[in-house]
């Protein structure tokens, strides 16, 4: 679920009024679960794809459209993904869109079944939004 959430998120959010979410989902005549999240946002060029999979890292922004979040959803997809034994594609192009596909494994589980340990720059960067969020931005009309 966190994983749908992290990308519906991003499609929602990069994504203008007029724009369209597909979601499909499939079994591929290997047993294996393909989940695809596709969006008619703005896109990520070829050389942001590998950035936006690190951690607090975001896409260049080339427009106004100004950008929030911690640049942590991809990067934790991926992590999840992993521990399903399965994979996570994007396809991306400017001004036209994102497709994520998601593959599970057939019968897929998670092979932890304790929680993430999120790297010690995760837990840095916790405790500085934690503190800092007392401040509240000011919003002008």
């Amino acid at each position: 679920i966190q994983i749908l959430n992290n990308l519906l998120s991003n499609a929602i959010k990069y994504t203008l009024y007029a724009g369209k979410i597909d979601v499909t989902v499939r079994v591929d005549q290997t047993g294996r679960i393909v989940i695809a999240v596709r969006d008619t946002g703005r896109g990520i060029s070829k050389n942001d794809i590998s950035r936006v999979l690190q951690p607090f890292e975001q896409a260049h922004i080339t427009s106004s459209t100004s950008q929030t979040g911690t640049g942590l959803g991809l990067y934790l997809c991926v992590k999840l993904m992993k521990l399903f034994g399965g994979a996570m594609r994007i396809e991306s192009e400017l001004d036209k869109g994102t497709t994520v596909t998601l593959t599970f494994p057939p019968n897929a589980r998670s092979n932890r079944h304790d929680a993430i340990t999120p790297p010690r720059q995760i837990t840095d960067r916790a405790r500085i939004s934690a503190t800092s969020s007392a401040v509240q931005p000011s919003h002008s009309p």
